[in-house]
């Protein structure tokens, strides 16, 4: 059986289109959509307003998550030159904030543990760590 096409008269058809300014703060231009739920122009704007919002939302966490990345970069460096012990004063120097470590943890021998990316950083006395690389 052949299939059967329709032609739809779409002048009987009560379609509200509504007119809207873009929900982007970023973005001033009007747009014009069917679909009363629509808030943004454009893909674009939706990405870009959903990141901005995620900047002033997660500020502290957006913050916390640079710091880690610079401090497993700073263990890497000291890591490669071989050095395998610091205290916090030699690792604040070069711009490390142990606050940015994730949970702490305790070893076998109830060490204090912070790891960041594939390094540990094991706490020996109170100001004085030892850097160990995961396995």
């Amino acid at each position: 059986m052949p299939y059967m096409w329709m032609e739809i008269n779409t002048s009987n058809v009560n379609t509200m289109i509504n007119r809207k300014e873009c929900a982007n703060p970023k973005c001033s231009e009007y747009f014009t959509s069917v679909n009363a739920r629509k808030r943004f122009c454009s893909l674009v704007c939706k990405n870009q307003a959903a990141y901005w919002h995620k900047q002033v939302v997660y500020e502290w966490e957006n913050r916390i998550q640079k710091q880690r990345l610079k401090n497993i970069k700073i263990l890497e460096s000291l890591y490669k030159r071989g050095i395998y012990t610091a205290n916090d004063i030699e690792l604040k120097k070069m711009g490390f904030i142990l606050e940015a470590a994730i949970i702490p943890d305790l070893t076998a021998e109830n060490q204090t543990v912070f790891r960041f990316g594939n390094h540990y950083l094991v706490m020996i006395e109170a100001n004085e760590f030892r850097i160990k690389k995961v396995k």
